[in-house]
């Protein structure tokens, strides 16, 4: 790890390193800088006050030091969050879903004429690689100009989501719940963007899951388990980050990084602070009659820690750095460190293996110059269709 400094740093006091939140805003906070100031080493450390704060190197700690990461900050979001065409996104976005209706009722014709098809063959005794073979023939012969049709239109509805998205990373729809072609096309589509300079689309897209791997009995992927929200509520993965792309300001990110969190904001909340888990026991009145507050600031940097956390196939399920599963449950694990590193050396340290360990070696630790570990476990309240997830609590494990 790298052990030397430029200067004493400068604190981000308002990220608290046992939040799940708190931590993965100061990792998007060193993402932003790192690319902003990419002609810099910009490190960070952690640092033992009241709680573990980050500790940013690089920015000339001194007067003026926060307006100076708040600047480089604002610039660098608010460059990566521009709509291919600068246009009206609530026509575009009317536009979007006027398409996709047209595309999932072409699809679902298309869906139904391939189960005919199917149903025909069933009847008639055809099993086995003889019956697929057939399908596949008869669905040439029969459903080309359909199956055109379909591809027509799904590449009007995928040009229309472009165009209403703030950045190509978040225009795969509202959710992750798309089948495994359609996320083909779109990791597809981030391999062929990405350049030596600019890899933003591809590690977006690698962290959001896997086309190979599909949930049971239904064709659609299986997503990184950052993914808390999916509808429930009308909060949606996607287009919340879109929303905070679009509406997080300089004084939501100046309240994140250096001031107190006062739970002030409305809505758009990706779930990852523990105290979104408003379960009814411990709370005094219903948490569904008064609208979830939260810090839009903390939780649109914390989207931009995605890449550091790829998923990847290991068997028959998704695997994602940071992550395990224990008893059924997926926990995630996070260090805080006492060395300044860069971008890509806690890319790699996040992802060691020794910290999924039940109870990881504390000199194995202190080797790596790991502070602290902490760990939370992914937990659901409510019972479908109305299901809340959240991250418990964290404990230094």
């Amino acid at each position: 790890m790298t052990t030397t400094w430029r200067d004493e740093g400068l604190v981000l006091k308002g990220l608290n390193g046992s939040n799940p939140l708190g931590f993965l805003a100061a990792l998007g906070t060193l993402r932003s800088l790192s690319i902003a100031w990419h002609e810099r080493q910009v490190l960070m450390t952690w640092r033992k006050i009241d709680t573990w704060r980050p500790v940013i190197h690089g920015a000339d700690s001194g007067d003026g030091a926060e307006e100076r990461v708040l600047s480089a900050i604002g610039d660098f979001l608010s460059n990566s969050s521009c709509a291919p065409a600068k246009v009206d996104r609530n026509q575009e976005e009317v536009e979007a879903k006027r398409e996709e209706r047209r595309f999932r009722d072409s699809k679902k014709q298309f869906d139904t004429q391939i189960k005919r098809i199917k149903e025909t063959l069933k009847a008639e005794g055809l099993r086995g690689r003889k019956a697929s073979e057939e399908t596949d023939r008869r669905v040439k012969n029969q459903l080309a100009e359909l199956e055109r049709e379909v591809a027509m239109l799904r590449a009007k509805w995928r040009t229309a989501i472009e165009r209403s998205a703030p950045a190509r990373h978040v225009s795969l729809g509202q959710n992750l719940s798309v089948t495994s072609n359609e996320f083909r096309a779109f990791v597809g589509g981030a391999a062929d963007a990405a350049t030596l300079v600019d890899r933003t689309f591809a590690d977006f897209a690698a962290s959001y899951g896997c086309e190979v791997l599909v949930e049971r009995k239904q064709d659609r992927i299986q997503s990184t388990p950052f993914c808390f929200i999916t509808g429930s509520g009308h909060q949606h993965f996607l287009e919340t980050m879109a929303n905070l792309m679009e509406q997080t300001r300089r004084e939501h990110l100046q309240e994140a990084l250096f001031g107190r969190w006062r739970y002030e904001n409305d809505g758009l909340c990706m779930r990852w602070d523990p105290s979104d888990a408003r379960e009814y026991a411990l709370q005094w009145q219903n948490p569904s009659d008064y609208a979830a507050k939260t810090v839009w600031g903390a939780n649109r940097l914390a989207v931009e820690a995605l890449p550091f956390f790829p998923a990847f196939p290991d068997a028959r399920r998704l695997a994602t750095t940071g992550f395990s599963r224990r008893e059924g449950v997926d926990e995630f694990t996070w260090p805080v460190w006492t060395r300044p590193i860069n971008s890509d050396t806690v890319r790699s340290l996040v992802a060691r293996a020794e910290f999924q360990q039940p109870r990881p070696d504390r000199r194995v630790l202190g080797a790596l110059g790991v502070g602290e570990l902490y760990r939370s476990r992914r937990i659901q309240l409510g019972n479908p269709p109305l299901v809340k997830i959240s991250f418990s609590p964290a404990e230094c494990v």
